[in-house]
């Protein structure tokens, strides 16, 4: 019977492999650019979803009568000053109440939401405002601001993993070309 054996050297892949491994564990700034690239497209989907839910189009409660100012048709929900909406801006300011940082618990993976200790005029601070309408603390009913992003949200994710992996891939396979 004819047999033949191949061998092959995949030393170099290997080491492709560990170092891609090693990357990743450790946050490269192509990972680095693709979770602030996916913050900036989660808060770019909440910002579009809590325009249209302030204005009604959406499923949070609409306000009570008593609370609504103005015109009783035209009242937006959680807009009375604009710092909810605003911590919310695709782009990362660090304005009043926006949360951006990096996740510890793993290198691939970024927290975005409301933070810091920005307050209303009331003394309350936008980050507890945010988790009481989230949560539908005390008399408040539930209006969930965060909530996990759409299906075009998440592809464009993707798209982002997929070209970070591939700018990392390359700079791997050749280093002296980057």
């Amino acid at each position: 019977m004819p047999l033949i054996s191949v061998n092959l050297d995949v030393s170099q892949q290997v080491r492709n492999l560990k170092q891609m491994r090693a990357a990743l564990n450790t946050g490269t700034a192509e990972i680095k650019t693709m979770v602030k690239q996916w913050a900036a497209r989660y808060r770019t989907y909440s910002q579009k979803r809590f325009i249209e839910q302030s204005a009604g189009g959406g499923d949070w409660p609409p306000l009570k009568r008593a609370r609504k100012r103005g015109s009783l048709e035209s009242a937006l929900i959680l807009r009375d000053t604009g710092l909810m909406l605003g911590a919310l801006n695709p782009v990362f300011t660090g304005a009043p109440g926006q949360l951006e940082e990096l996740d510890g618990s793993h290198p691939i993976g970024i927290r975005v939401g409301f933070g810091g200790g920005a307050a209303y005029q009331t003394g309350a601070r936008v980050a507890d405002v945010s988790e009481y309408h989230q949560t539908g603390a005390g008399n408040l009913p539930v209006r969930e601001i965060l909530v996990q992003p759409d299906s075009q949200t998440l592809q464009g994710m993707e798209k982002d993993a997929d070209r970070a992996i591939g700018k990392m891939v390359a700079r791997i396979n050749n280093p002296n070309r980057m």
